[in-house]
């Protein structure tokens, strides 16, 4: 174990499956949902309307001002400074390397941390898990977007 971590309980095989087929099941419940309260004629109702107005128009906004590219650019951006000091074995000033480290204990996830701990799964396993999550999330769309 390294950084302070400490030794955990691992779960049982069966228990971990079953906690992510139901965070997947409520992900498509979640989507299904969505989905189907969009496409329903609620949009004249005065106590739902408003929202689903908000909502078309923040879209629009979002679109109009052409928003993905600059999340993308900002987001490459982050993932440099984050490289930065390890790639290159640069010594940075803590004005730097505080704000980075905050930005990424902050912004990571480790998906396969939230069922197992790291030291229940081998380092090929989540490795595996890492690489076909976005294949994973890309197939939950589309399912739930029909």
């Amino acid at each position: 174990l390294a950084d302070g971590d400490e030794c955990k309980k691992c779960v049982a095989r069966g228990t971990a499956a079953a906690s992510i087929a139901s965070i997947v099941f409520t992900l498509l419940v979640a989507c299904g949902v969505a989905a189907w309260a969009y496409n329903m004629p609620w949009r004249k109702e005065p106590y739902i309307g408003a929202i689903l107005r908000f909502a078309d128009r923040a879209v629009a906004y979002y679109v109009a001002v052409g928003l993905t590219p600059k999340l993308k650019i900002l987001l490459s951006f982050y993932q440099v400074c984050i490289v930065l000091p390890t790639t290159y074995s640069a010594r940075l000033s803590e004005k730097y390397t505080d704000w980075t480290y905050a930005l990424s204990n902050v912004i990571s996830i480790d998906w396969s941390g939230l069922i197992l701990p790291a030291q229940c799964m081998p380092y090929a396993n989540r490795l595996v898990v890492f690489a076909t999550s976005p294949i994973g999330l890309i197939a939950l769309l589309l399912l739930a977007g029909g």
